[in-house]
């Protein structure tokens, strides 16, 4: 009674699916579009849930079989030159899907039977290459019969995510990557159900569907038109930047625009006379307060320290730091002040007051 209840519900459910996508089209492609429902109605009708055994005799041959994938593509073949193995195997294979393992397959097979290559060297080669197909069509088996008896979860995800600008085949349809991504990563020996590890891939399969049809902005073909006319008749003036911007005795661009980047050589020449006086009254303090100075305005390397910063690399208190820092730039300020003003370097008094 529970199971006729159940599908009695599935089925109202995929009706009113159908009649949701059958009013959101236009009516020329209503056909099309009830048709693929239908087929997809009756696969799921005669795809019953898997039990726990069967699923787990499944995921586990899926998982085996995508293990000796990822086996052979890291390892690649034993014989040939070093840049030969190294161009058939793979340095990421945790990375891999079964796209990317068919796309490595097919430029196999393709590889002519040239002589660049001894006779063992292809011959392992085309042996590796076998093993690597016979494991791809086990892995296959396992994960078409997995899709094929999840769809309903697949549609009952996807049924959460209706939008206009998406049909529900699409959301369907990316919600199967999803399944099949699932597949790949799923490991049964953790004990968890393949639907409940599952239905995160799906929903992130098509959520990230759902954002890249948004993000696209559909133009009519005459707003097309009148924009590229637009823009193909705009004038293009070429201004030189030294032109004067109203007549012949206003300023040019050039005058006017700053660059932060670029210094003058006189403010390259005040700029080290001032390095050069700085780190002259700074050979002039005790050697603890001109590191203090240094750390605290990042005269070294260029970031500023905190308080806690200096006090943890020269091991004393935060407030015997600041305490320091202000005696300092008292003693710094009064040497400079002296040297400027005698043109000389200063007397050893202020050195001795710095020191104590």
């Amino acid at each position: 009674m529970r199971n006729m209840r159940e599908n009695l519900a599935d089925t109202l459910d995929l009706n009113m699916a159908s009649d949701a996508d059958h009013y959101s089209l236009p009516k020329k492609d209503q056909r099309s579009c009830d048709e693929l429902l239908q087929r997809f109605f009756s696969e799921l009708g005669h795809s019953p849930c898997l039990t726990d055994q069967e699923e787990y005799q499944l995921t586990s041959q899926a998982q085996a079989s995508w293990g000796r994938i990822l086996t052979l593509l890291t390892q690649g073949p034993q014989q040939g030159t070093k840049d030969f193995r190294q161009s058939w195997t793979v340095s990421c294979p945790e990375q891999l899907c079964e796209r990317d393992v068919v796309s490595i397959l097919t430029r196999g097979k393709a590889l002519p039977d040239d002589h660049a290559h001894s006779a063992p060297v292809l011959a392992d080669f085309s042996s590796w290459l076998k093993h690597l197909d016979l494991a791809v069509s086990t892995f296959r088996e396992a994960r078409d019969e997995l899709v094929q008896r999840n769809l309903r979860l697949v549609f009952k995800i996807a049924r959460q995510y209706r939008s206009t600008s998406v049909a529900q085949l699409d959301l369907i349809q990316e919600g199967i990557f999803g399944l099949m991504r699932a597949i790949e990563k799923f490991d049964p020996a953790k004990g968890f159900r393949l639907s409940t590890y599952a239905g995160w891939w799906i929903r992130q399969a098509i959520s990230r569907a759902l954002n890249l049809t948004v993000k696209s902005v559909r133009l009519t073909p005459t707003t097309v038109h009148d924009e590229s006319t637009r823009v193909t008749t705009v004038p293009v003036i070429l201004v030189s930047i030294d032109t004067p911007i109203s007549d012949t005795e206003s300023p040019s661009l050039a005058e006017i625009l700053s660059c932060p980047d670029t210094s003058t050589p006189e403010e390259l020449l005040l700029q080290e006379d001032q390095r050069k006086w700085l780190q002259h009254g700074l050979n002039h303090l005790a050697p603890r307060d001109a590191a203090i100075l240094r750390l605290r305005f990042g005269l070294t390397t260029g970031y500023p320290c905190t308080l806690e910063e200096v006090g943890r690399q020269l091991q004393i208190g935060r407030e015997q730091v600041r305490r320091r820092e202000e005696r300092a730039l008292g003693c710094l300020r009064h040497l400079l002040q002296t040297t400027d003003t005698e043109q000389s370097p200063a007397s050893g008094k202020v050195m001795g007051s710095a020191s104590r």
